[in-house]
């Protein structure tokens, strides 16, 4: 007759490396501040900050063709690299300026996520303080104005009421479970954590890295080779055939979503499960109402924790 299946080797584990430091972090796109709070330029001067959507509002109330102007204001502290301005494409578009000096609006430095998103290369006219980003335009049959951006390798303090500021990167260790309060509120792209671990003690049978983490996706390779896409939030990772004896480099890539960069951004309960958002309409960004906050909601984005688990076969041949 046919000879017995064999019986499945058990796992014992044997031990667990947590992961709770040591790692290096690198930012593999612009940071992003968001401006979404504008003044509207009446007969004589500018009005009030309010939420962009109310500005939008204002400018369909002008009526048809009636001529329009916007301001932003973006606070900079201390920050000498390159900056880019970035703005949506408007067909009832005519003029852009940063602190007085008008852009060329045929003349982008490139596109920003899609070709909607144009760039414009505005590091010679940023200054320390207040600085005025102005649109003006005429209104049209499908009047569009949305949040203006500025991308570059700064830190973001997110404030209230168009009071964000952007200064230079410290450099310093962050906390890797949010980053989203530690420099990076509206960051929407790939943060790279690198580090080393040892299996001095030998190559055990099975290494699982236990990952948990918020983000759209965790990209896990380990010494140089890709073992995973991962989308679960909590999931056991089998590294074993890419490990060696004695130092290893494990690499995570988290990948962000455009929640936190296109928003919405001011919905009270948008973090709070059950009782939050479960999906995202266009009342979520244009609607002004008693769910509205001026401060940001942000969704976590980082690593809560990782551990390598190692186990022993017992039970084989």
């Amino acid at each position: 007759g046919l000879p017995l299946a064999k019986p499945s080797a058990d796992l014992i584990k044997v031990d667990e490396i947590k992961l709770d430091d040591s790692w290096k972090l690198s930012r593999e796109d612009p940071n992003v501040l968001v401006l979404d709070y504008a003044r509207v330029k009446g007969e004589s001067s500018w009005g009030d900050l309010m939420p962009v959507y109310k500005a939008k509002n204002a400018l369909v109330n002008k009526g048809l063709g009636s001529k329009f102007a916007v301001r932003f204001e973006a606070n900079v502290k201390g920050f000498s690299g390159k900056v880019y301005l970035v703005a949506e494409k408007n067909d009832g578009l005519c003029s852009l300026t940063f602190n007085g000096v008008r852009l060329n609006l045929n003349a982008q430095s490139g596109e920003w996520i899609d070709w909607n998103f144009a760039k414009y290369d505005v590091t010679n006219y940023v200054k320390t303080g207040v600085n005025f980003i102005d649109l003006e335009g005429k209104v049209t049959l499908e009047p569009e104005l949305e949040p203006v951006f500025l991308l570059g390798d700064f830190e973001v303090k997110a404030n209230a009421r168009a009071t964000s500021s952007i200064s230079e990167e410290r450099g310093a260790p962050i906390e890797l479970e949010d980053i989203t309060g530690r420099g990076y509120p509206f960051y929407s792209g790939t943060i790279k954590l690198t580090r080393t671990f040892n299996l001095s003690d030998g190559r055990p049978d099975i290494v699982r890295l236990r990952l948990e983490f918020d983000a759209a996706l965790a990209v896990v390779r380990v010494n140089g080779n890709e073992v995973k896409k991962v989308i679960h939030p909590s999931e056991r990772v089998d590294i074993s055939e890419y490990v060696r004896n004695g130092d290893n480099e494990l690499v995570v890539e988290l990948v962000g979503t455009l929640g936190n960069t296109l928003g919405p951004l001011h919905r009270k309960l948008y973090n709070a499960w059950p009782e939050g958002m479960s999906c995202v309409g266009p009342e979520a960004f244009y609607v002004v109402d008693q769910n509205w906050t001026d401060e940001y909601v942000l969704k976590l984005f980082g690593v809560k924790g990782a551990t390598l688990e190692l186990y022993k076969k017992l039970g084989g041949p």
